[in-house]
């Protein structure tokens, strides 16, 4: 019975495969592709597929690398309208990738067809390869429905084997019309095993995702205050705006005038990567999509990009062997990416898909997901659709997981509702892996697919482990021969500072530098003994510029900033070996690190008395100063400038006010990144960012509106309001947990709650909310964290002998738990120091628009409130890589004010963004336009 049994059971495996062979069409068989090193084991087929009245749909279907017949099969529409979803298969998320000019392909390790079956279908006819005889491409959303519906069947006709398979429907886009419009025909249909649908960054509804593109636009940096206020005015009435089809003409202007920033320059699609050629910033799939709904602001309509080099899937998909390989008749013309004949004769007919909604999750669960720095179908337009459904929650709102080699790391955020969910990608754009290898985050394209394959075979989203990979803390190069100095300045050096500061040679270096640097002690008051690392310009030390750099906290070291931000040196993985930064400010400046106050880092007080307020450190800072030009007097005449970070919104505009009537000093301006300069506007701000940058979610956003907000107007910062209080207690609990909150979009190492920001930004967010970051323990203040090899780096003893210094100190660490614990803030807002200082010296605020720690909201409304004469209304400013002109950030200039964001930068921004933050401080202190081009 037993050989009997193993004898049937080898039949049906042998008649399972007889039907592979003999069902799948021989004919559409792809038996060689050409570009591969070696061909796959898995099979694949191309071909056509039935629509209506005559039109071929082409094909590409990829069979899972796992089990075919029981792995899910899952249908891939691409948007537009008019795009291929070959586009999907070669840049996003199907087995290969071309190389560039379409030589070759790679293997994609994150391919769906690891775990599914996958249908490319090029619909409707006109797009790619597909197309109708008598080339009649005029289209509206049910009629493509309708053809897919029976390209569909055709499909099945084809592969009969694939019936029982579990079937799924997804894509992105105008896949957002595509796939509901689909499913409909599929609700009475028992033939086809649908289980479930998924749209990706889609278009839910029109006039929400007008609206909400405005939202995401300002929140996120792109235009600014005055516009802003222009839209709120003309736009908004009794806390209800329309930004979609407004009737009155002021805020039409201001409509347009936004849309005109918010088209010029940028990559909507994910407006933190830079783009090929910005004039055409948008891929093909997202310009034909803008184009569709605002022809008055994206006027082009192009079948691929602008840039100068072919897509490299265009250029594969063209190649007369890929074409014959992939059965593509000969009389066809070339393939594009999107096409214009279909997009010029589009309608829509559904201007809101979501209220279909109802009726199809009755029968079939859905997934509505988003990148969320996609701008084109932002993550607030689908919010908004899917919360207007009125489902009952079935899980509130909560991160969804992924690890990587640093730990557990937020992929996004999911809510769940009865038969629909809906999820956020962490820092994906509109297609989540096209261009993965320009993503400004190493893994982001990763996230999305890991909670679809828990979709797919209905399981429950665990963490599930990636590839390694690691966001690079320095951006660091071997230093060349350049800017180097001569011996008539080094001879200059030696005569006019004090030897026993001198550095003569630092460990690890892979060679001694040609400029002078010395560290040691300045004195401050009461005793107080500062230490300093004094690095001289390589260019002309005896007259380039002096600056003065202030870390935050309070009581963060300014080593961190020296070594990991915008100093000569950064310290290599091995913790002992250090390389030279090819984005130092010291190639145009002399820079002074000051460790400030006693108590931080290397400085000290001999009774050991750390108790500090923001006069006491101001008025230290500026003794310590005076003792820096004692020792070197030669530097007196230089012109001066201070800057800094985070609580250096504080520690600066104080040391300034200072130096107000110290005529020995030759001060000129000052600088502030990522600054505190006002708690209430940092508070208030610090909620909308979070809300708009998708952290906290509807509910939660809800119950802050109702209590928080009589009136329109809100206060997060100091409420009388119990129910205010728990709602604004729920959403920093969101903000506090699991989450970079100095880099929203950048992952962490050891993603514990209230561990993932760095030393400084944690001791400010501790500083500032005790009741979220309770922890004193020194180790919580950062030394546990980033960055780890500045901390080792420091605490060998040849390096603390090499830059002097003292003997038998604690430990160095980034940022003092004992100073942090005794500091008491004197000034709650900064900002009103300004317009005192405005009358002698020039200002920069500048904020790297990731950080939500001290956000640039919060310091643009800060800077506003000054109301200073506009001098050059808002605009983007510019720096060129290997692509061209990237947009840098925005900035806009008052009279001896310049308010400026860096666009992708978190709360250091010269280590996020070094060749953007070098461009603007040194175009800063020169009174250059920041768009001016330097090169490091």
């Amino acid at each position: 019975n037993l050989r009997m049994a193993i004898i049937a059971w080898i039949c049906v495996v042998a008649l399972i495969g007889s039907i592979s062979v003999n069902a799948a069409p021989k004919e559409d068989l792809i038996k060689s592709l050409p570009g591969l090193h070696k061909q796959p084991s898995f099979k694949q087929y191309s071909g056509y597929l039935d629509g209506l009245h005559g039109n071929k749909l082409h094909y590409w279907f990829t069979e899972s690398k796992g089990k075919p017949f029981r792995d899910p099969l899952v249908l891939w529409l691409n948007g537009g309208p008019g795009c291929s979803s070959i586009i999907g298969l070669l840049t996003e998320n199907g087995p290969f990738t071309p190389t560039a000019g379409g030589k070759h392909l790679n293997y994609r390790k994150t391919s769906w067809n690891n775990f599914a079956n996958v249908i490319f279908l090029e619909s409707p006819a006109g797009v790619g390869y597909s197309y109708n005889a008598k080339r009649n491409y005029t289209w509206d959303d049910d009629q493509v429905a309708d053809s897919n519906y029976a390209a569909l069947k055709s499909f099945f006709k084809k592969f009969p084997e694939f019936k029982r398979n579990k079937f799924y429907i997804t894509g992105e886009s105008y896949g957002g019309i595509y796939i509901p419009t689909l499913v409909v025909r599929l609700l009475n249909d028992s033939k086809v095993n649908l289980k479930a649908f998924a749209v990706g960054n889609g278009l839910s509804d029109r006039r929400l995702n007008d609206n909400s593109q405005i939202y995401f636009a300002y929140y996120h940096g792109i235009f600014g205050q005055h516009i802003w206020m222009g839209l709120q005015k003309h736009c908004c009435s009794r806390g209800a705006c329309n930004f979609h089809n407004p009737t009155d003409s002021d805020c039409k202007k201001a409509i347009a005038a936004a849309q005109q920033v918010m088209n010029d320059d940028l990559n909507n699609y994910d407006i933190y990567t830079d783009c090929d050629g910005c004039s055409s910033s948008l891929g093909s799939q997202a310009k034909t999509l803008q184009h569709l709904l605002h022809p008055n602001v994206y006027p082009t309509r192009l079948t691929s990009t602008n840039s100068n080099e072919v897509p490299s899937d265009i250029a594969y998909m063209n190649r007369k062997d890929v074409r014959k390989a992939l059965h593509i008749p000969d009389h066809l013309p070339g393939w594009g990416e999107c096409s214009g004949a279909v997009s010029a004769n589009y309608t829509i007919t559904y201007n809101s898909a979501i209220k279909l909604y109802p009726k199809l999750i009755k029968k079939f669960p859905a997934l509505v997901y988003n990148g969320d720095v996609d701008m084109v179908c932002n993550f607030l337009g689908d919010q908004w659709a899917v919360h207007s459904l009125n489902l009952k929650m079935k899980k509130p709102r909560q991160p969804w997981f992924y690890s990587d080699s640093n730990g557990k790391q937020v992929g996004g955020y999911v809510i769940r509702y009865d038969k629909l969910d809906f999820l956020t990608v962490r820092g994906s754009g509109h297609q989540r892996l096209n261009h993965v290898t320009k993503c400004p985050l190493p893994g982001k394209a990763d996230r999305g697919d890991l909670y679809l394959k828990g979709v797919f075979h209905q399981e429950h989203l665990s963490v599930v482990t990636l590839g390694p990979y690691k966001l690079r803390y320095n951006q660091l190069q071997t230093f060349s021969s350049v800017h180097h100095g001569n011996a008539n300045q080094d001879a200059w050096n030696i005569h006019h500072a004090p030897k026993g500061d001198l550095i003569t040679s630092l460990p690890g270096l892979p060679h001694q530098p040609k400029f002078k640097q010395y560290s040691g002690y300045l004195d401050g008051l009461n005793g107080n003994k500062f230490f300093y690392w004094f690095v001289e310009s390589r260019r002309k030390p005896k007259s380039d510029p002096l600056i003065l750099w202030l870390t935050g906290g309070p009581g963060c070291s300014s080593l961190l900033a020296l070594l990991s931000e915008n100093g000569p040196f950064g310290v290599e993985t091995d913790n002992k070996h250090l390389n030279y930064r090819n984005t130092s400010w010291n190639d145009f400046a002399n820079v002074i690190y000051l460790e400030s106050p006693a108590g931080v880092g290397f400085s000290y007080n001999p009774k050991k008395n750390y108790t500090w307020n923001d006069d006491a450190v101001a008025d230290n800072n500026h003794a310590a100063l005076k003792s820096f030009f004692k020792k070197f007097p030669a530097f007196a005449k230089n012109e001066f400038y201070i800057t800094g970070e985070s609580y250096g919104g504080i520690y600066i505009p104080t040391l300034a006010v200072r130096l107000m009537n110290d005529s020995k000093i030759n001060f000129k301006a000052f600088a502030v990144g990522n600054g505190l300069s006002d708690t209430r506007l940092n508070d208030d701000s610090m909620i909308y960012f979070a809300y708009y940058h998708g952290i906290i979610g509807q509910h939660i956003w809800s119950s802050l509106q109702k209590y928080c907000c009589p009136h329109g107007k809100c206060n997060f910062h100091n409420p009388k309001d119990s129910h205010c209080q728990k709602a604004i207690a729920a959403a920093q609990k969101v903000m506090a947990d699991d989450l970079n909150n100095y880099d929203i979009y950048a992952d962490c190492e050891g993603c514990a709650p209230a561990k993932s920001i760095d030393s400084q930004g944690k001791v400010l967010l501790r500083y500032l909310h005790p009741e979220l970051f309770p922890s004193t323990a020194e180790h919580s203040y950062g030394s546990d964290q980033l960055p780890v090899h500045v901390i080792a780096y420091l605490n060998m003893k040849s390096v603390q002998k090499a830059i002097h210094a003292k003997p038998n100190l604690p430990k160095w660490g980034g940022c003092s738990a004992n100073v942090g614990a005794h500091y008491t803030t004197t000034y709650n807002s900064a900002i009103k120091l300004y317009p005192k200082l405005l009358k002698k010296y020039r200002a920069l605020v500048y904020n790297g628009d990731v950080d939500m720690v001290c956000n640039f909201l919060g310091d643009e409304m800060a800077v506003h409130s000054l109301n200073r004469k506009v001098m050059k209304p808002r605009q983007p400013w510019f720096y060129s890589d290997s692509n061209g002109k990237q947009i840098g950030g925005y900035v806009i200039r008052f009279d001896k004010i310049d308010f400026l964001t860096v666009r992708g930068a978190g709360h250091q921004v010269p280590t996020y963004r070094p060749k953007q933050a070098y461009q603007m401080i040194y175009n800063f202190i020169h009174k250059k336009p920041y768009s001016t081009k330097v090169v490091p």
